[in-house]
């Protein structure tokens, strides 16, 4: 049995994994910018740090595991005698397979039910400072030291409509926001449909709280000026209410949601800077359906569904068995090898452009036949809690071990280990309450 005072020390390092993935950008835009480049592997020694606590349980069992290590070894040394040469870039790509995917399988070994709802009240209070910071960025020059960039130097604004920019939060990049959305919108409904249970429980939310962070979360789809983030909230909004209406103890409260969704809707549009934000969001669907096409098609079908299988579909673009090298589609790649901040591949299909078809095709293998995985451990307690297949929409939103960014390869580990958490220790309280 491990140790009470090794548990603690592992549960704080995800705690403090939990904090640097959404205030990392913070750091690195305005409290420590000289140190910007050290933050973008801030979270690694705590990731590097609960694989090793995990290994010493057995981690190194898993055969999920084993096979990351194995694909990490591979693509590392296909890299180095086929792709870009550069050992830096490439354990800096590997790094993904070496400890951030184990890191699904060992976070759920140090937390229970009680931390990862703790966690979701947490982010119910982080989503209200953040709206607010995201207004503050919409409202205000791109000059102003809430829109500065990282290092301290540019903005972090991204082109939306007219004069008003994309804001990025705490994050480094826009992106993080599109990401974060996700895990808040998750938050908040498996506190709404859990609140009524777990009363007299420590994460028991306030209702006032719980209304007002919705109401935040609600206002910062306009506020994002982003299509994609439209899409993720229409989907998780969708799944939510699909899960209540189906399962009868939650139906109550489903109706109790829709009707104060209907009196806060008219509430909100009634202020003015909410109506801004707004106008320039549908202006923005304008614009984006003349250049990039239909909202339907091109955010919702084929960023989300269609992309999801663009590792398969490059077969044409790249190479058989070996590509560019792996970590060749990060900035960091971009940095060490030309200098400029850019990415030197596109944004779809990364791993069979870095690694070679056939690679790119084990690689996507591995990823679908995990999520499917996390997803079946959800279904097998579904009759007991809705907890785990809440969080499950957030696995085909954000794919475990996907992205090109820090905030895309944490959010992607982040809500894959919740969810499988969450999944985990549900299956273990209802076999020892049966006990």
């Amino acid at each position: 049995m491990i140790r009470y005072q090794e548990y603690k020390r592992c549960n704080i390092a995800i705690w403090l994994f939990f904090f640097l993935l959404i205030f990392e950008g913070a750091f690195r835009k305005w409290f420590l910018p000289s140190l910007s480049d050290i933050f973008l592997v801030i979270r690694d020694p705590l990731a590097i740090y609960l694989v090793w606590m995990a290994c010493k349980r057995g981690l190194w069992k898993n055969p999920f595991v084993r096979i990351s290590w194995g694909i990490a070894f591979i693509t590392l040394i296909t890299t180095l005698l086929f792709g870009h040469q550069n050992l830096l870039v490439a354990l800096y790509g590997v790094r993904i397979w070496v400890y951030y995917i184990p890191l699904i399988f060992a976070i759920p070994l140090f937390m229970n039910l009680e931390d990862v709802m703790s966690m979701c009240k947490c982010t119910l209070y982080i989503t209200m400072g953040m709206t607010l910071l995201m207004l503050l960025q919409y409202f205000t020059p791109q000059t102003s030291f809430f829109n500065v960039g990282v290092g301290g130097e540019g903005s972090s604004g991204f082109s939306g409509v007219g004069n008003y920019f994309r804001p990025s939060g705490t994050f480094s990049f826009t992106n993080g926001i599109a990401l974060y959305m996700v895990w808040a919108g998750c938050s908040f409904f498996a506190c709404f449909f859990s609140n009524r249970k777990w009363e007299k429980r420590k994460f028991w939310v306030s209702p006032y709280i719980l209304w007002v962070s919705f109401v935040c979360w609600v206002v910062a789809v306009p506020v994002s000026l982003s299509r994609a983030v439209v899409a993720e909230v229409v989907i998780i909004f969708l799944w939510a209410m699909g899960l209540a209406f189906l399962t009868k103890k939650y139906k109550k409260s489903l109706f109790y949601f829709m009707a104060i969704l209907l009196v806060l809707s008219p509430l909100l549009l009634a202020n003015q800077r909410i109506q801004i934000a707004v106008d320039n969001m549908q202006e923005r669907f304008v614009m984006a359906g003349k250049s990039e096409g239909n909202f339907v098609t091109e955010s919702i079908v084929e960023r989300k569904f269609v992309s999801m299988f663009s590792d398969l579909l490059n077969s044409n673009e790249v190479p058989f068995f070996y590509g560019e090298g792996i970590g060749m589609s990060t900035n960091v790649a971009a940095v060490m090898l030309t200098g400029k901040k850019q990415f030197l591949t596109k944004e779809g299909g990364s791993d069979s452009m870095e690694n070679g078809y056939l690679m790119g095709c084990v690689m996507f293998l591995y990823k679908w036949i995990l999520l499917f995985y996390i997803f079946y451990r959800c279904v097998k307690v579904r009759t007991c809690t809705l907890l785990p297949l809440l969080f499950a929409v957030s696995l085909f939103l954000i794919r475990p071990g996907t992205g090109q960014t820090p905030a895309d390869v944490g959010f992607s580990v982040w809500v894959a280990a919740m969810t499988l958490t969450l999944a985990v220790k549900s299956e273990y309280e209802i076999i020892h309450t049966r006990k």
